[in-house]
């Protein structure tokens, strides 16, 4: 009988394992997502700044991008 309880704890503590590794694996798409947005909306300031001939700059532009992806998910 114990030999059964050892054989499932270990599979309980390997369905564990995959389990926390699978949100790990989900929290970095996510972060990942959340910079690949970042840098796109980054872009896209930096255009509207260039057409309009406006004062800034590249660390401008992710400033305020960074801020309108983060109230978008908050």
């Amino acid at each position: 009988m114990p030999k059964t309880k050892t054989t499932n704890s270990k599979r309980t503590t390997k369905t564990t394992k995959i389990n926390v590794k699978t949100t790990a694996m989900k929290k970095v798409a996510k972060k990942e997502s959340f910079w690949d947005e970042v840098r796109e909306r980054s872009y896209y300031i930096y255009l509207d700044r260039v057409k309009a001939n406006s004062i800034g700059d590249s660390l401008s532009d992710w400033v305020k991008a960074e801020k309108e992806i983060q109230a978008k998910y908050n």
